[in-house]
C-alpha cells in the first residue's frame, strides 16, 4: 500500500475512534484526525493547553462520543459539534489536575485513569470519581509506586482488567481479585522490565512491548 506521511513532527499517542478515524497530537498544541476512507486530515487547535509545557499523553472516545484527553497537566473532556468544531466541555465530570499516563473505558462503561498520583475510576452512572487504591488490595511483591506509573490499561476478552507498568497487575472486577506478575530481566528479580502497552490478538493472546529498566 501507499505510505502517507504527516510530516516529521507528529507525536504519539495514536488513537482510533468509534468511526475508524485516527487521532494524533501535532505540533503547536493541536490534534489531528485522519479519515481513512477519504484519506484526509483535519486539524484542531487546542488553545486551552499550555503552549510551552503541556503535552497530550492519552486519549479515548467514550461510548457517548465524548473525547477524554489526558495531558501532563490534567484531564479534559471534548466533544465535536455539528460544525465539526472540537469544543471543551466546561463542566468536567472527572476533574484531575495531574500528569495523566493512560485512559481506558471498560465494558461496564467505567473509565479508568492512570496518573502520576495514583489510579482513578470514573463511574458514569453515579457521576463519581474515586481513587482505586492498589495499596489496600493486599498485593504482595508489587513495586513501590506501581500505581503512579501505569503506562497502559486494557480489558481482555474475558473481562479481566490489566495494568501495565513495572510488571503487570490483573483485576477481576467481579471477584475483586488482583494478581501481580513480574517480568524480570535475565531472571534477575531485582531488575524488572517496564511494560509500555497491552494488545490482544484474535486468539485471546496478550502481547506486551517491554523496555529494560
Amino acid at each position: 500500500g501507499k505510505l502517507i506521511s504527516y510530516g516529521s513532527h507528529a507525536d504519539v499517542p495514536l488513537y482510533k475512534d468509534m468511526s475508524g478515524n485516527i487521532w494524533m497530537q501535532t505540533p503547536y498544541q493541536g490534534i489531528s484526525s485522519f479519515k481513512p476512507e477519504q484519506r484526509k486530515f483535519r486539524s484542531y487547535q487546542l488553545d486551552f493547553l499550555d503552549q510551552e509545557n503541556e503535552k497530550i499523553m492519552a486519549m479515548i472516545q467514550d461510548r457517548d462520543g465524548v473525547f477524554w484527553v489526558g495531558s501532563n497537566k490534567g484531564l479534559y473532556q471534548l466533544e465535536i459539534h455539528q460544525d465539526l468544531q472540537l469544543v471543551v466541555i466546561p463542566q468536567v465530570k472527572a476533574k484531575i489536575s495531574t500528569h495523566i499516563t493512560s485512559i481506558y473505558q471498560d465494558k461496564n462503561h467505567v473509565i479508568w485513569i492512570g496518573t502520576k498520583n495514583g489510579l482513578y475510576q470514573y463511574l458514569p452512572q453515579q457521576e463519581r470519581l474515586k481513587k482505586y487504591l492498589l495499596s489496600q488490595k493486599s498485593l504482595s511483591r508489587v513495586p513501590s509506586g506501581f500505581e503512579n506509573q501505569i503506562h497502559d490499561i486494557y480489558q481482555d476478552q474475558s473481562g479481566i482488567i490489566w495494568l501495565a507498568g513495572e510488571g503487570l497487575i490483573s483485576i477481576d472486577d467481579k471477584s475483586d481479585n488482583l494478581e501481580y506478575y513480574s517480568i524480570p530481566v535475565d531472571q534477575n528479580p531485582s531488575n524488572q522490565n517496564i511494560i509500555w502497552g497491552i494488545q490482544e490478538d484474535s486468539f485471546g493472546t496478550l502481547w506486551f512491548p517491554l523496555m529494560h529498566r
